[in-house]
C-alpha cells in the first residue's frame, strides 16, 4: 500500500468529541488549581483577625467559591470521562470494522505464513487493549500537563525560591520514571506477540485436537504451551513489577517536594522574607500537592499507554499489510453475459520468488468444456485453480475469461463468475438450508429442495428431525462426506458460468460417487468446468485433460487418446487401476 494508516486517521474522524473533552478537562485542571488559591486567601482572612473580630462574611464568601469550583470540577470530569468514553467505542467500532474489511482484501499467501491465532488476538486482545487506554489515559497526559502549568504559574507568583525547589525534587522523580519506562516497553511489546502466538497455538491444537490424541502427542503440545506461557508470565511479571515502582517513585517525589517547601518555607519565614508567610507556606504545600498528583496521574496513565503503543503497532501494522491488487472499480469490467472462454497465457509463477511451481503455462479452453486437470501430488493442478479465481497474483502471464484479463477486473466481480466446490469442506453453524442459500440469499424453498435432490442429498436430509431445517454445529451428526455435498449443493445454487471442482468426490463413498457423479454431470451443462480429481475413473467423460507434471502440461485430450498414447497419463490411469484391484 502506498498510504500508511495510522492511529490519527481514526481519531480525526471524532476530533470534535475529542476538542470537547479535552476543554471539558481542562476546565476542571483549572478549577482544581484555583482551589489553593482560595484556600489561601481564606487562611489570610483568618490569619488577619486571629486577634481581632474573626470576618465570617469574607470566609463564608471563599467558602462558597471554593465549593463552587469544587463542583464545577467534578461536573466538567463527568463530561470529559462521558466525551471520552463514547469516542473511543467508536473508535473501537471503526477500528474492528477496519480490520474486518483489511481480512477480506489480504491475499491468500498471508494466512499461509501466518497463524489464525495471532490474526485473532490482533482482533481481540490488541484491539481491547487500545480502547481501555482512550478511556483511562489518553486526555491524562494533556489534563496533567495544563495543571502542572497552572500550578506552576501560581506557585513562581507566590514565591520564586520555594518554587524552584519543589520543581528541582520533582524532576527528580520524573527521571527515574522515564528511566523505568524506557526498561520496560521491550518487555511489554513481547509480551503482546507472546500472547498472538500462545493463541495460534491454542488454535491450531483445538482444530487438530483428533490428530494430537491419536498420536498421544499430548505431552508435546502442553510442553509448548507451557514453555510459551512461562516465557509471558516471566514478561508480564517484569513489565508489573517496573510498572508498579512509577507510582511510589512519584509518591516519593511528592513527599519530597512536601518537605523541600516546609524546609525552606521555614527558613524564609524566620529570615523575615517579605511577602511569605504562614499562609503563603500553607498554600504552597498544596499547590505541592496539586503539582504532585498530575504527575502520579501521568505515572499512571504512561504505564497504560505502554501497552497500548505495543497493541496499537500489531493492529497498524497488520493493517498496512500489502493488500491483494484489484482493479479500479468500473476500470475493466465482464459483459453482462459471459460464455466461459478461459485462456491462461505464458502462466509462471511461484508461492515464493526463487521457487517456481508453474513454468510457462499455456492453454485455451472453449466455452461449455469440461477440463479436467490430473496429475500427481504437487504438480500444480490446485495452484492454477488458485490463480484462476484471483487468490494469487501470477509472476508473469495472464489469465483471461472472454478475453479480458482477470488481473483488471475487481476480485469480488471476478469471483461472482465461478463457483467452486473446494477440497476443503467448510459448513457454518446454521440450517442445511442457510448453508446452500449462503450464496444466493433469492433462492426459493422448491429450489433448495431441487438443489438437494440433485446433489443427492436427499435421503440424508430425509433422515434428519427436522429436514433442510436441521442446524449444522458440533452437535449435529454429520460425516466429512455429506458436508462435501451440502457445499456441491451450494455450487448449483450459485449458478455460475464457470465452475471448479477441487475433489469434489474425495470424501464420498462409491456408492454415493455415483449419485454425485450424475448431479455434476447435470450441473456442469452449458457452463464452462474445472474438475480436479485423483480418481481418474471420474473424469473420462470430460472433454479435454490437462495431463499436469512439475507445473507443466505434458500432455491433454480425450481418456481415449490419452491412453492410445501410452504417456504419463496412461501411466498414472494403469497404477491407479492396480492399487483399486489389490
Amino acid at each position: 500500500m502506498d498510504k500508511k494508516i495510522k492511529l490519527s486517521s481514526y481519531i480525526l474522524p471524532h476530533k470534535k468529541a475529542i476538542a470537547a473533552a479535552v476543554i471539558a478537562g481542562i476546565l476542571s485542571a483549572v478549577m482544581n488549581v484555583s482551589v489553593p488559591a482560595v484556600i489561601s486567601g481564606m487562611s489570610d482572612v483568618i490569619g488577619k483577625d486571629v486577634f481581632e473580630n474573626i470576618d465570617f462574611d469574607a470566609i463564608l464568601k471563599y467558602g462558597i467559591i471554593c465549593l463552587l469550583l469544587i463542583i464545577g470540577g467534578y461536573i466538567f470530569a463527568d463530561i470529559q470521562n462521558r466525551l471520552m468514553v463514547g469516542v473511543s467505542k467508536k473508535f473501537t467500532g471503526s477500528l474492528r470494522k477496519s480490520l474486518d474489511d483489511k481480512v477480506d482484501r489480504l491475499p491468500l499467501h498471508f494466512f499461509d505464513i501466518h497463524q489464525n491465532g495471532d490474526i485473532l488476538s490482533i482482533l481481540t486482545n490488541d484491539v481491547n487493549t487500545l480502547n481501555q487506554a482512550l478511556v483511562n489515559g489518553a486526555i491524562a497526559p494533556i489534563l496533567s500537563g495544563v495543571t502542572l502549568i497552572g500550578c506552576l504559574v501560581l506557585m513562581f507568583v507566590t514565591n520564586w525560591i520555594m518554587a524552584i525547589g519543589s520543581v528541582v525534587a520533582t524532576l527528580l522523580g520524573m527521571v527515574m520514571m522515564g528511566v523505568v519506562m524506557a526498561k520496560t516497553q521491550p518487555y511489554i511489546k513481547r509480551q503482546q506477540e507472546v500472547l498472538g502466538e500462545i493463541n495460534g497455538d491454542v488454535s491450531e491444537s483445538l482444530n487438530g485436537f483428533v490428530v494430537i490424541k491419536a498420536f498421544n502427542a499430548e505431552n508435546d503440545v502442553r510442553e509448548s504451551f507451557h514453555k510459551k506461557n512461562d516465557e509471558m508470565f516471566r514478561d508480564n511479571m517484569r513489565a508489573q513489577f517496573a510498572n508498579g515502582l512509577m507510582s511510589p517513585l512519584m509518591n516519593f517525589s511528592g513527599n519530597l517536594g512536601y518537605v523541600t517547601v516546609c524546609v525552606i518555607g521555614a527558613y524564609l519565614i524566620f529570615a523575615n522574607s517579605p511577602g511569605v508567610t504562614i499562609s503563603s507556606v500553607i498554600a504552597f504545600i498544596l499547590y505541592v500537592r496539586q503539582f504532585s498528583t498530575p504527575l502520579a496521574l501521568l505515572a499512571g496513565s504512561l504505564s497504560q499507554l505502554q501497552p497500548a503503543a505495543a497493541a496499537s503497532g500489531r493492529i497498524f501494522g497488520f493493517l498496512n499489510e500489502e493488500e491483494m491488487t484489484d482493479a479500479d472499480a468500473g476500470e475493466v469490467a465482464f459483459p453482462e453475459k459471459i460464455t466461459g472462454a478461459v485462456e491462461f497465457k505464458n502462466i509462471s509463477f511461484g508461492y515464493v520468488p526463487d521457487t517456481i511451481v508453474i513454468h510457462d503455462f499455456n492453454a485455451v479452453v472453449k466455452p461449455g468444456a469440461k477440463v479436467a486437470i490430473v496429475g500427481p501430488t504437487g504438480a500444480g493442478k490446485s495452484t492454477l485453480i488458485n490463480l484462476l479465481l484471483g487468490y494469487y497474483e501470477t509472476n508473469s502471464g495472464t489469465i483471461t475469461i472472454d478475453g479480458v484479463d482477470i488481473s483488471r477486473v475487481p476480485k469480488e466481480e471476478l469471483r461472482s463468475k465461478i463457483g467452486i466446490v473446494p477440497q476443503d469442506v467448510w459448513t457454518f453453524k446454521g440450517s442445511i438450508r442457510d448453508n446452500i442459500r449462503y450464496v444466493n440469499q433469492d433462492l426459493s424453498d422448491e429450489k433448495i429442495h431441487e438443489i438437494i435432490r440433485l446433489a443427492g442429498l436427499e435421503h440424508f436430509v430425509s433422515l434428519l428431525p427436522d429436514g433442510a431445517d436441521t442446524v449444522l454445529d458440533e452437535g449435529t451428526s454429520i460425516s466429512a462426506g455429506q458436508k462435501q455435498l451440502v457445499t456441491i449443493a451450494r455450487a448449483m445454487a450459485k449458478n455460475a458460468p464457470i465452475l471448479v471442482l477441487d475433489e469434489a468426490t474425495s470424501n464420498i463413498d462409491t456408492r454415493m460417487e455415483k449419485i454425485v457423479q450424475s448431479a455434476v454431470d447435470e450441473l456442469v451443462k452449458g457452463r464452462t468446468s474445472f474438475v480436479i480429481a485423483h480418481r481418474l475413473s471420474t473424469i473420462k467423460n470430460a472433454d479435454v485433460i490437462f495431463v499436469m507434471k512439475d507445473g507443466d502440461i505434458v500432455e491433454s485430450g480425450t481418456h481415449q487418446e490419452l491412453l492410445q498414447k501410452q504417456g504419463f497419463y496412461y501411466e498414472l490411469y494403469n497404477s491407479q487401476f492396480e492399487s483399486e484391484e489389490e
